[in-house]
């Protein structure tokens, strides 16, 4: 359903420039606005990148952010101490080797040892070079996929300078990589099923957000992509227990395991938590109620994704089902995450300028462009804006699934 001619509105009436730019050049005012995004942050980063001669602008505030913890994992790899990197005291002694600090980075590393085999080469690069690395291919892949889906330029652009695209950027994070192998593992299995399914099969380094996966392929018949990602997930493994080790495991279960812990103390941040559970725990829900509440939920989501995967044939159907129940079927997901509903967003978006939008859809859209900027700062109160972010898209992205039976389109890039 279009919006209602706004010269009729009293809002346009009164303010003819704003209502101009956010209703009638909505589209033209995003992606100058994404655009300079964009080019505020590369900017940025030179500038100050410029000033200290260095990834370390001072103490407490280090270029890639979270990254630091990938590349001092791959550089333990390379020295043989893959296994002793899982306990935090060894992780930050190894950070305040390469980057001193005066107070402590109270991070870890809590990615399967499968991910070594991901990161490993980023090892035998200086920090620099192997943020830049890890920066181009997360932006190309996600950019490559989305430009598969749908070319128009400006829709790139405002996709690619969207907030939740800056976030995952800032915290040197696999929030992008994550959207991107969920992309391909949702939209392909039907077209590319050994695509599909390799992407399904490295995703479990997020193992996470591959929860849904096999429900969706059963449900789909998709048994060349499903065996495909249970081969993938099974050499991954079997390569990385010959190359560091059965002890390897041990430790990464004590890891999580002290995570998980601390996951559910109330010193937690929660409010950066994109997961229903977060959520209810921010507005003041007892932990172990909000568990026992976000189980409930995954149980939902699974049956959600069957009935979707069952019903709908068209692949950007699926994959919009895929990517708005993945972020909310697990209690830990992460801001940085957040790229993930970018995908789901941008189909949505090239459906509605096909076929019509929905009515607040377009207002609805450009808020949650918009809303990732605040989700890190904790001075919102108990308002849960990233759990509130991924239920909007999945209010969204629901709705279109119901209302448009035939939510399709062929891709045009080189994918398909």
């Amino acid at each position: 359903m279009a919006n209602p001619p706004l010269q009729q509105s009293p809002f346009a009436d009164r303010y003819p420039l704003f209502s101009a730019i956010l209703f009638e050049q909505r589209e033209r005012a995003l992606t100058i606005i994404s655009a300079g995004f964009m080019a505020t942050y590369a900017i940025t980063i030179l500038v100050a990148f410029w000033r200290a001669g260095g990834p370390q602008f001072s103490s407490e505030a280090i270029l890639g952010g979270d990254f630091i913890v990938f590349w001092s994992a791959a550089k333990a790899l390379w020295s043989g101490d893959a296994a002793a990197i899982y306990a935090s005291a060894t992780m930050e002694a190894q950070l305040q080797q390469f980057f001193p600090n005066e107070e402590s980075y109270r991070l870890s590393w809590q990615y399967p040892p499968t991910a070594f085999l991901l990161i490993g080469p980023l090892g035998a690069l200086g920090y620099l070079p192997a943020l830049f690395v890890w920066w181009g291919i997360s932006v190309g892949l996600l950019f490559t996929i989305l430009h598969n889906f749908w070319a128009r330029r400006s829709a790139l652009v405002i996709a690619l300078g969207a907030a939740a695209v800056l976030q995952g950027l800032l915290a040197g994070q696999t929030g992008l990589l994550t959207a991107s192998a969920l992309a391909l593992a949702a939209f392909f299995p039907g077209r590319r099923p050994l695509l599909a399914g390799l992407a399904a099969g490295l995703l479990t380094v997020k193992p996470q957000f591959g929860i849904l996966l096999p429900i969706a392929y059963i449900a789909g018949g998709h048994w060349r992509a499903f065996f495909t990602a249970a081969i993938t997930a099974s050499l991954l493994v079997l390569a990385t227990t010959l190359m560091l080790g059965p002890d390897i495991w041990t430790a990464f279960y004590n890891a999580i395991t002290a995570h998980s812990d601390r996951m559910q103390s109330d010193i937690f941040p929660f409010y950066k938590v994109i997961s229903l559970y977060g959520g209810m725990v921010m507005v003041g829900i007892p932990i172990p109620i909000a568990i026992k509440i976000q189980l409930a939920i995954t149980l939902g989501l699974a049956i959600f994704i069957f009935w979707v995967w069952r019903r709908h044939k068209a692949p950007a159907a699926r994959t919009i089902a895929l990517c708005i129940a993945a972020p909310l079927a697990v209690p830990y997901a992460f801001y940085y995450e957040l790229a993930i509903l970018v995908v789901p967003c941008f189909l949505i978006a090239k459906q509605a300028m096909d076929k019509g939008w929905l009515r607040h859809e377009q207002i609805l859209l450009s808020v949650l462009w918009l809303a990732p900027l605040f989700v890190t700062s904790g001075e919102l109160g108990p308002l849960p804006i990233a759990a509130l972010s991924t239920s909007l898209v999945f209010f969204l992205g629901a709705r279109r699934l119901f209302k448009d039976e035939r939510l399709s389109f062929k891709p045009a890039g080189a994918l398909s």
